[in-house]
């Protein structure tokens, strides 16, 4: 890992701490109702909102990035204590390979996951913005020591990614999240990855999560196909959910 001047800008916002915490709720397909949410970061400059998309995927390989999530999840922890209710019984966290290789964050990762499951609620940790098999591989052992944390251990984006079904058999996952490419509209439906992934789903005892959801055919559609969660603006825009704490 190394530092790269491309992203600066976006570690000295987080520094300046002007960013906060946005949720998106997530909900069961089978009849619309509540599941839980996906936390989400927002950064400011004044009144200027800027775009994760200028940074992401590749300022996750920066050395600096483990910091940022350890920072979150240690603002998430901070509310959690002060106020366990305002969290749904699930909540989605994204990390990535960069995180799970760095002993304070899983740390933190750790404590977190054991006090939501000591109040009833899940924290649920997304794989992100894995390149290639081998960085999902070497997130292994360290997903097991989350999971025997009380974490939920699962893989975002897949679909676009260059993992094969094989990947996520071999991999303790317990949930997926198919890419908003395989949930954009009818003709991405007729994909037939979203069948072998309910099989393999079925076979691994794993949720089945569609995001990027934005029509109401659509979620009878994905309903159709066996997925058990709906994210998406069909149901809900992330709106701010988690500010600074002084």
């Amino acid at each position: 890992m190394s530092y790269n001047r491309n992203y600066n800008e976006f570690f000295e916002v987080f520094e300046n701490k002007s960013w906060h915490m946005a949720q998106q709720k997530i909900y069961n397909a089978s009849d619309n109702s509540l599941y839980g949410c996906e936390l989400l970061i927002r950064l400011f400059q004044g009144e200027r909102f800027i775009s994760n998309g200028r940074f992401f995927p590749e300022i996750c390989r920066d050395a600096r990035f483990p910091g940022v999530t350890a920072t979150i999840i240690e603002l998430v922890e901070q509310h959690f204590l002060r106020k366990p209710d305002i969290f749904p019984p699930v909540t989605f966290f994204n990390i990535t390979p960069v995180d799970v290789e760095d002993t304070t964050t899983t740390d933190v990762l750790k404590r977190v996951a054991q006090l939501f499951a000591a109040h009833e609620r899940v924290l649920a940790l997304e794989l992100s913005e894995i390149f290639e098999p081998d960085e999902l591989h070497s997130c292994e052992i360290a997903s097991l020591a989350l999971k025997e944390s009380g974490a939920w251990v699962g893989l975002d984006d897949f679909g676009v990614l260059e993992l094969t079904l094989e990947d996520v058999r071999r991999f303790p996952f317990d949930f997926v999240k198919s890419d908003r490419g395989l949930c954009l509209d009818e003709a991405a439906l007729a994909n037939p990855l979203h069948t072998q992934l309910r099989a393999l789903a079925d076979e691994k005892d794993m949720l089945l999560i569609a995001e990027g959801v934005e029509t109401h055919a659509l979620v009878e559609g994905l309903k159709n196909l066996g997925y058990d969660l709906i994210q998406g603006y069909v149901f809900h825009k992330p709106e701010k959910f988690l500010e600074q704490i002084e």
